[in-house]
């Protein structure tokens, strides 16, 4: 209530002074009536924010220290931004290089897995091919010699072994027939 009967008082005089002055007042005028309005505008925000104080001592008092307070915590605030953002670009760059990292490595392990694919299909294929090889090679030396007294080879268990051994079986069925 004190601020605002202050506040009022203020403006009662600087109404006394321009009247006083009449319709030509001197050319620094518009600097008192310009800072009568910024300090009408500090005493409103500091208002707004502490609320209302019981002096105007007490009101200048916490204008006086809240002041330079504050634009140090503003400073120190801008400076913990500052920081952070350094902070962030570090996090960045070394997010970025761990990805660029991850992404060769998953490039490796891919082009290594088509190639170890590549080659168990090669290895693997050869293998059938040999084993069918060694069949087709003895079916064609039975027909050619007409020789059912030789078994056939043991190619494994897998679906060529089974082949191998139906071919045994038919072998010795025709074998005992012919004898």
């Amino acid at each position: 209530v004190r601020l605002q009967m202050h506040q009022e008082e203020l403006e009662r005089r600087v109404q006394q002074l321009r009247d006083l002055l009449g319709t030509d007042p001197p050319a620094e005028w518009a600097d008192v009536e310009q800072a009568h309005r910024d300090y009408v505008a500090h005493v409103s925000q500091i208002r707004g924010v502490a609320g209302e104080k019981r002096s105007v001592r007490d009101f200048h008092y916490a204008y006086e220290f809240g002041d330079p307070i504050a634009t140090e915590c503003e400073e120190l605030l801008m400076g913990l931004i500052a920081a952070n953002e350094q902070t962030m670009k570090a996090h960045r760059q070394v997010s970025q290089q761990t990805y660029a990292r991850s992404r060769s490595t998953l490039f490796g392990f891919s082009v290594a897995g088509i190639l170890v694919s590549v080659a168990i299909s090669f290895f693997t294929g050869h293998r059938i091919a040999r084993r069918l090889r060694a069949l087709a090679h003895y079916a064609g030396a039975i027909q050619t010699t007409g020789d059912l007294s030789k078994p056939a080879p043991k190619l494994g268990r897998d679906e060529v072994g089974l082949l191998a051994d139906a071919f045994e079986r038919m072998r010795q069925t025709l074998h005992e027939h012919t004898v």
